[in-house]
């Protein structure tokens, strides 16, 4: 449990560094608008305990209401959202923004529980329901306890390693 709190933290820090580096792009109006990130994970995906943070920003520079694929709210005004799943099966995780968004950023990770397990992560970022971001991950667990950390965003065509 420590090792997963200890995650929950960096995982922060890797989310909101990916919303500073993006913040210089905010004036391009091709990036004004509703900001969607998918992510959709096969494999092993019940031998990792998963967290991903959710963030995003409005053209206005304020935070914004984030929603899931039903458009059901699942932010507070602060414009962050954070999931976990430990030691449970699920394949995919959407979350979106209002109409007046210059971007959506994710982070996110997993801590192994077995040895020898493989997921394949696909993150796929949309502006106005046009595909700026595509991303596999492949992650294979060595040893109990293994990290791996990912961050995004829509703010441009580009992911952040």
């Amino acid at each position: 449990m420590k090792k997963l709190w200890m995650y929950i933290l960096v995982t922060y820090g890797l989310l909101f560094g990916a919303c500073s580096s993006s913040a210089s792009k905010e004036n391009d109006t091709d990036y004004i608008g509703v900001h969607k990130l998918v992510v959709n994970l096969s494999g092993d995906v019940s031998s990792f305990d998963w967290t991903f943070s959710f963030q995003g920003l409005s053209a206005n520079s304020e935070n914004t209401i984030l929603y899931d694929d039903k458009g059901k709210q699942i932010s507070d005004n602060s414009g962050s959202y954070t999931e976990s799943f430990l030691n449970k099966n699920f394949e995919s995780l959407i979350a979106s923004t209002g109409v007046n968004c210059s971007y959506l950023t994710m982070a996110g990770g997993c801590v192994a529980s077995e040895i020898g397990k493989k997921v394949i992560v696909s993150i796929k970022g949309y502006i106005n329901s046009k595909i700026v971001l595509t991303k596999e991950i492949v992650i294979i667990s060595t040893k109990v306890g293994d990290t791996n950390s990912f961050a995004v965003h829509t703010s441009n065509n580009k992911s952040e390693d």
